[in-house]
């Protein structure tokens, strides 16, 4: 958004034109990203853009979450493989209906890993993987995340989980700069701004 305002600020013409533009492309960007998202892959869109796979933004995310998983192993706290399933789950739920249903959960975990930064995709897989039918129901049934990675033999159930701020949607979501960092922009578009946007109506 900065790379826009900066080259709204250097058009030529009169008086104003800068506000003009930034004012334009607050109201057009949003629905020119959300009609985007709808007729493309998320991911191609991403790559093209260059926010995804490029290896500035790959160095970043790697540096947050090793950084954090570091800090979790210095702490004592949970695994790393605890830590992320927590986090799945917790996104998954986050993007569920409020009816969930299986067909819902099973379609939503086919997405799920290509909605997530590049660098958590392989665990993505390899989470999902290990759920079965008892997980569904676990899902289903509003169980916590902690039961259900313990569950699939993930986290012991004592565990409290690390929290990486990029897993949690008030930070990952509080403006496009975080979403970018964290690399949740399309999860926070579709799900997180869009429902602050509707309650504001």
């Amino acid at each position: 958004m900065a790379l826009i305002d900066t080259m709204c600020d250097h058009l030529p013409g009169p008086p104003g034109t800068a506000k003009l533009c930034k004012d334009e492309v607050q109201k057009v960007l949003p629905v020119a990203l959300n009609f985007i998202t709808a007729v493309v892959k998320p991911a191609d869109v991403c790559k093209t853009l260059g926010l995804c796979g490029s290896s500035d933004m790959q160095k970043i995310l790697h540096g947050i979450v090793k950084e954090a998983l570091q800090a979790a192993e210095e702490n004592a706290t949970p695994s790393k493989q605890c830590s992320f399933c927590i986090f799945l789950i917790k996104t998954l739920e986050e993007m569920l209906p409020k009816k969930r249903t299986e067909d819902a959960v099973i379609k939503l975990l086919e997405e799920i890993c290509q909605i997530l930064p590049s660098i958590y995709r392989d665990q993505c897989v390899t989470v999902v993987s290990k759920f079965t039918k008892t997980v569904l129901d676990a899902i289903l049934s509003y169980a916590t995340p902690q039961a259900i990675c313990a569950l699939i033999r993930l986290c012991d159930g004592q565990e409290a989980p690390f929290v990486d701020p990029c897993t949690l949607t008030e930070h990952r979501c509080q403006d496009f700069k975080t979403a970018l960092q964290c690399g949740t922009v399309f999860y926070c578009q579709k799900f997180a701004w869009k429902l602050r946007d509707s309650n504001m109506i």
